[in-house]
């Protein structure tokens, strides 16, 4: 226990995770980090790693306490394109092709999708091939509306309502590359793409009214 507790001490916040050191602490306070878990966080997105990177502790971390291996957070990661290019906070060149520079919210739902096949009874090859096809039926932005959706206390009203404006943004896009096409044969992966919008405005609907339960319970 000892050991454990000196290697969480070497973890300090920084401004992109400003709790850090208390979110660690907190972990193996409750037991919830084994040593390898905890060693391999410090190693391969603490020690000597960019700001960016650091924030990216929170999903595998939170992906390690479910009892997953390092293995399969280190597979599903590579799922996703590197975060060069894709945000102006990954400005290193030490992290580019890295296996964890990765945006934020993509290996929340790269891992949420995994962790949810795998609750709904799939193994981990089937869990990881369906984890796959999500990746490539959404975009960036999707994936960032809907773990946002997940997290209750991040998003209000004016959220939601952009939400559906991007939702509906991308829709028509994809619908303008149907109608831009030369041949009446539209490929099966614009479709999967569009009808698979379907879920995020599901998702939409469904958290809307949680969002106003709680702005009324918050108001009371």
């Amino acid at each position: 226990m000892l050991k454990i507790k000196a290697l969480a001490s070497k973890f300090n916040n920084c401004f992109t995770f400003q709790d850090l050191r208390e979110y660690i602490k907190e972990n193996v306070d409750n037991n919830k980090l084994s040593y390898e878990d905890l060693k391999y966080l410090y190693k391969n997105l603490y020690y000597k790693k960019s700001s960016f990177l650091k924030q990216n502790i929170y999903p595998v971390c939170e992906f390690l306490k479910k009892g997953y291996s390092t293995q399969e957070a280190e597979k599903l990661a590579k799922l996703l394109d590197d975060a060069n290019g894709q945000t102006i906070f990954s400005n290193e060149k030490k992290d580019i092709g890295y296996k964890y520079n990765k945006l934020f919210y993509d290996l929340l739902f790269v891992f949420d999708a995994y962790d949810t096949a795998i609750k709904n009874g799939l193994n981990k090859d089937k869990a990881y091939l369906k984890a796959k096809n999500e990746i490539n039926n959404t975009s960036n932005t999707i994936r960032e509306i809907e773990m946002k959706l997940k997290k209750i206390d991040l998003v209000c009203d004016n959220d939601v309502k952009s939400f559906s404006w991007l939702v509906l943004e991308e829709s028509n896009d994809i619908k303008d590359e149907m109608l831009n096409l030369n041949n009446n044969t539209i490929p099966n992966n614009l479709l999967e793409k569009y009808n698979r919008l379907n879920k995020t405005k599901r998702l939409i609907k469904e958290y809307k009214p949680m969002i106003n339960n709680y702005k009324d319970y918050v108001s009371r």
